[in-house]
């Protein structure tokens, strides 16, 4: 079938046939197509096509479960995509952004090579861990099967936070998951740490908050009060969670996030009684779950005693006071490792360390023992590669990420993309931005995940040539 053709419908012949022959023949009507569909052309057969989609999608859904699944995926969608070369060449007008991660790739090549010269101790763990410094970039070959189709986005979306919900119910089960909440300590929940889990599932939480209203156009109407009920459950599920994580730097980003939906909102004063009825109800009751629990639940009392025991060296740190700042708290011990990324940085502005030399420059440095002992890399994603590959690395990420921004809000002016979708790519944004100021989390699989799920949805939906096709589906 040619791309961006419709087939046939076998449903025009359905009045003939009787009731059950009728349903019958619907369901074979169905046109799939339709819904993984693109206006331009992804590979040379459809047979191709069909492979890099449901390569993604398969990834999004298999990411957290299987580790070796979701390799598979990942080199099966780029092997496609790189057979697929000569329709990415004529019809991906961001050809800039394919530049760029060449040029990435060759500057991160000539980084290592003089980090291994330098450091031949780590040779091999040079090119391990720039793998996810590249994959920065997925968001290019996510974006491309996924075709710039909002239906398939938004199965591509739903598939990721699936396999986010599944990975927490298998690893951990449920009499398990209650029992570790019950205490006051921190709950990994089966992922890296707490810190990751914490970011996944705030993603998540934004994404149940932004797109609260395509739960109740399930059709029969009857059907909805079931959606309320799961919109509930997954909203209550992903809330204690991340107060089970006691992770700190959530909190700033989500206010940083209220901001902006409240800058949003303001712009919305007209609309806002007609547009939030429901959602003020499901808040609501949501709060009310989140309140009793909240008054029996150990977590949020461990969550306010981490805050607390934290306060001093931010008062100090505030008020400009850098000396004899504590190392036994984690508000000092990254101040120490900050400072000492920032020397680093001036040391190699251009060239930086290399991706691998991070645990040796903080054991050699002159920071407290007690940091060196527990700590291997810097705690700020920024930081991070601009140790290792000095200001290029340093600004990669906040290019990106300001891309996919600008990317939205022009898309949003030209009434191209959802407004809920374009709210929920800016909150993301803005959370993954923020939390990176206080952990790496670009240099780990929550990295790059963000960036081939979030980035890859943003990317394939804000693309110009792309717009006639969305336009149709943004009213629905």
């Amino acid at each position: 079938m040619p791309h961006g053709m419709k087939s046939a419908h076998t449903a025009d012949f359905i009045p003939k046939l009787g009731n059950k022959e009728a349903d019958l023949m619907k369901l074979m009507s169905f046109d799939y197509n339709q819904v993984f569909s693109s206006d331009y052309q992804r590979a040379p057969s459809s047979t191709m096509t069909w492979l890099g989609v449901a390569s993604m999608l398969a990834f999004a859904l298999v990411f957290w479960l299987s580790r070796d699944l979701g390799r598979i995926c990942e080199v099966t969608a780029v092997f496609v995509l790189v057979l697929s070369a000569w329709q990415v060449w004529r019809q991906d007008r961001s050809e800039w952004l394919w530049l760029l991660m060449a040029g990435w790739l060759i500057f991160m090549a000539g980084v290592n090579f003089n980090a291994m010269l330098n450091y031949p101790q780590f040779d091999g763990d040079h090119i391990r861990y720039s793998r996810y410094y590249l994959r920065l970039f997925l968001f290019l070959v996510a974006g491309w099967w996924l075709g710039g189709n909002l239906k398939t986005v938004y199965i591509f979306l739903g598939l990721a936070a699936l396999g986010l919900f599944i990975e927490v119910l298998v690893q951990c089960g449920t009499k398990q998951w209650g029992d570790q909440l019950d205490d006051t300590g921190r709950v990994e929940f089966a992922f890296r740490n707490a810190q990751h889990t914490a970011v996944l599932f705030s993603v998540t939480l934004i994404g149940l908050l932004c797109f609260w209203k395509r739960f109740f156009r399930i059709k029969p109407c009857g059907l909805q009060f079931g959606a309320l009920l799961l919109w509930l459950a997954l909203f209550v599920f992903s809330f204690m969670i991340i107060a089970g994580t006691q992770t700190r730097q959530v909190f700033p980003a989500f206010f940083l996030c209220m901001c902006t939906t409240g800058v949003w909102a303001m712009r919305k004063t007209r609309t806002l009684h007609l547009q939030f009825g429901r959602f003020l109800l499901c808040c609501t009751l949501a709060g009310i779950v989140v309140l009793a629990v909240a008054l029996t639940a150990n977590p949020f009392q461990g969550l306010q005693q981490r805050f607390a025991g934290e306060w001093d060296t931010i008062s100090q740190v505030m008020q400009g006071d850098f000396r004899d700042i504590s190392p036994y708290q984690s508000a000092g011990q990254r101040i120490y490792l900050w400072q000492l990324a920032g020397q680093k940085i001036l040391e190699s502005p251009f060239t930086g360390h290399g991706a691998a030399t991070r645990y040796k420059l903080i054991q050699d440095s002159d920071i407290p023992e007690h940091i060196k002992e527990h700590y291997h890399h810097f705690h700020n994603g920024y930081l991070e590669m601009g140790v290792a590959f000095g200001l290029p690395g340093l600004f990669m990420l906040p290019l990106l990420l300001t891309v996919f921004g600008i990317r939205l809000i022009r898309a949003r002016q030209k009434n191209m993309v959802p407004e809920d979708f374009m709210l929920f790519g800016l909150l993301s944004l803005i959370f993954f931005a923020t939390v990176n100021l206080f952990e790496s989390y670009v240099m780990y699989r929550s990295g790059y995940f963000f960036m081939g799920i979030i980035g890859g949805a943003i990317y394939t939906l804000t693309r110009p040539w792309t717009w006639k096709c969305q336009g149709e589906a943004i009213n629905e």
